[in-house]
């Protein structure tokens, strides 16, 4: 094979030089390149021209200047091809990022994960899926690839015990949140990913693990206000959720007391009841008086049951409507 000499320039310099007999010249102000000698003479191609079948035939060292991926004391190995040469001059060369591998806590049967009033019937299946990491391409480099990252060991929780994947979870939600959590070990990347140059790139994912812990279920419980039109009516749960409900946590309620209404009563798990006002915000705090024992209360089902205080505010019958404001 002779020796082939590499030059690059402008068209203007490459128009003015004396072309040497075995040599490659790029024109650096366009793509391409141009070759003189047995290849290339005067307008009549007598040789292949494929730039990936032209080699270098020694070591060349990048010397003084500062081209594409090329820098000062680079060394172009032997036995490149000019394809590969004109590629990293005229192109950047772009890696790819990792993504993790990720695994989802699935959990079938009703309800779904959220919150809900104390005394709610749960039946849930736990199970999880597995998504292997991948590696993508840099801005500008179109490559997406799975990472080859084997699935490890599964463990599930319900809070703080080891509970066994597929099999059904039944219980009755309190004031309290119960929360599932997966936990998924994953081994290293067996995929090498690839450059936009074909080359192996060094990014890689090692061996962890991954987590997840949102499919929680929160129970709560609620205050009530309710109104009777007797004094004789027995205050007992089923009254009591008769009335309107508030979520605990929300700080006050108006309530429209219809006329007819003697007694107004209120059932909190509060000891205190902070405040009450009447028609123009009259303080009717100390109307509502405290029942000396406090009664139990149904939750969304009788499975779940609250101490409640009771406070009740009796008066003659109501001739019209009375809107009251109650501060938990």
């Amino acid at each position: 094979m002779a020796k082939v000499d590499f030059k690059y320039g402008t068209q203007a310099q490459y128009d003015a030089a004396s072309k040497e007999e075995n040599a490659i010249y790029c024109a650096t102000q366009q793509v391409g390149a141009k070759q003189a000698g047995s290849i290339y003479k005067g307008g009549e191609i007598v040789g292949s021209t494929v730039t990936d079948k032209l080699y270098t035939d020694s070591s060349v060292t990048v010397t003084g200047v500062t081209v594409g991926n090329f820098k000062d004391g680079d060394v172009i190995a032997p036995g490149t091809s000019v394809s590969e040469i004109l590629q990293k001059m005229l192109m950047k060369e772009i890696d790819v990022t990792a993504t993790k591998p990720t695994a989802t806590l699935n959990l079938a049967g009703t309800p779904t994960a959220g919150s809900y009033e104390a005394g709610t019937a749960i039946s849930v299946t736990p199970t999880h899926s597995y998504t292997d990491g991948k590696f993508v391409g840099q801005s500008g480099y179109s490559y997406n690839v799975a990472a080859g990252c084997a699935e490890g060991t599964t463990i599930i929780k319900k809070g703080n015990e080891v509970i066994q994947e597929g099999e059904v979870q039944s219980f009755t939600l309190a004031v309290e949140t119960v929360k599932f959590a997966s936990t998924t070990t994953y081994g290293a990347s067996t995929v090498t990913p690839k450059t936009n140059f074909g080359n192996n790139s060094k990014v890689t994912i090692p061996p962890g693990t991954t987590v997840e812990s949102s499919k929680s279920f929160t129970g709560y419980a609620n205050n009530f206000i309710v109104h009777v039109s007797d004094n004789t009516t027995p205050i007992n749960s089923a009254l009591i959720r008769s009335g309107n409900k508030y979520k605990e946590g929300v700080a006050s309620a108006n309530y429209n007391a219809p006329a007819g209404t003697m007694r107004t009563i209120v059932a909190t798990r509060k000891a205190t009841l902070t405040s009450a006002s009447g028609n123009l915000g009259a303080n009717i705090t100390a109307s509502f008086i405290k029942e000396a024992d406090t009664i139990k209360v149904d939750g969304a089902t009788a499975a779940w049951q609250g101490d409640y205080y009771i406070y009740v505010y009796s008066r003659p019958a109501l001739s019209e409507q009375e809107t009251i404001n109650i501060t938990f």
